[in-house]
């Protein structure tokens, strides 16, 4: 079982391989943003200015996966813990030293391997005359995502993405269903009836907040840190079970004593000191680590969803 509710999202930071030529100098440890947009263009923005001398850029996660399956030295920072636990696959993951220390209980694995400095909550942006009705006494029930998956009202008009894309709200319901002493049946029947209600999913946030202004989505299931990005017309609600990702740091490599890997591990430092920091939190809308468990079962969270991918369209977009 897994032994963590909250999940991590996630920023990769790819270290340059430093090799020793006699006419050129090395090249300088790179950072590689995969949180996606907006948020990781912000987050982008910031480390640029934050980090002088650093080159930062985004990029996908299948990109940063082949990398490391191909035996580059990275560091990878904000990864949910699904990602990380796939990125520990290929080749491993580098020891960081003493980096995350600091951080609360549960925010640092215990071999040292990453770290969870961020955290990202998600919430549902309604209508606002639909929060209205909620907030008004004949209408107290909280949002959830179940609820989100049995309200016919929003049939084909409900903004998701797919695990495939953003597995958080997926797993964290799940989660939810699992700490009620439920079994794994009721999670995987809100997955197909969620399924059901959704008549697109989402190829991104960006996408889903798209739908939202033009008028194709009637809600979303979005970060919060994205309510400044929804049209005048909507609002962020908050969820009772309260999804969350974990953002971590990690570097993937062969081991910490080649230069590329040194490298990429005092990279790593100087993120995490500026991550952590009020202003960077601040203008990219991550929040501050959250405790938990720092181990994820990533094995039984890929067994959910390839369980349920036979009923449902969940690797569509």
């Amino acid at each position: 079982m897994l032994r963590c509710g909250a999940l991590v999202c996630v920023v990769a930071l790819t270290g340059a391989r430093l090799v020793a030529q006699a006419a050129a100098p090395a090249a300088p440890a790179g950072v590689q943003v995969v949180l996606p947009p907006p948020i990781g263009g912000v987050v982008v923005d910031v480390l640029r200015a934050s980090l002088p001398g650093a080159v930062v850029e985004s990029a996908t996660f299948a990109q940063v996966l082949r990398a490391a399956e191909a035996g580059e030295t990275h560091v990878v920072a904000g990864l949910t813990e699904l990602q990380i636990w796939q990125l520990r696959q290929p080749r491993g993951l580098v020891p960081l030293g003493d980096l995350g220390r600091d951080l609360p209980p549960g925010c640092r694995n215990a071999a040292g391997l990453f770290c969870l400095p961020w955290s990202l909550p998600y919430g549902v942006a309604l209508p606002k005359q639909a929060q209205a009705h909620a907030a008004s006494p004949a209408s107290q029930e909280p949002w959830t995502i179940e609820r989100l998956a049995l309200d016919t009202h929003w049939q084909d008009r409900l903004g998701f993405c797919p695990p495939v894309v953003d597995a958080v709200p997926w797993l964290a319901t799940m989660m939810s269903r699992l700490r009620r002493g439920e079994r794994e049946t009721a999670g995987f029947g809100v997955w197909t009836t969620l399924d059901a209600r959704v008549g697109r999913y989402s190829e991104s946030w960006s996408a889903s907040l798209e739908g939202l202004t033009v008028g194709r989505l009637d809600a979303a299931v979005l970060p919060v840190a994205l309510a400044s990005a929804l049209p005048n017309s909507h609002a962020m609600t908050t969820l009772e079970d309260a999804p969350v990702a974990r953002l971590g740091v990690a570097v993937v490599g062969d081991g910490d004593a080649s230069p590329a890997a040194k490298a990429a591990i005092a990279l790593a430092q100087r993120v995490v000191e500026v991550g952590v920091s009020a202003p960077f939190q601040q203008r990219t809308g991550l929040g501050p680590a959250l405790a938990g468990a720092a181990d994820f079962d990533g094995a039984e969270a890929a067994a959910w969803l390839a369980q349920d991918r036979k009923s449902t369209r969940l690797n569509s977009s």
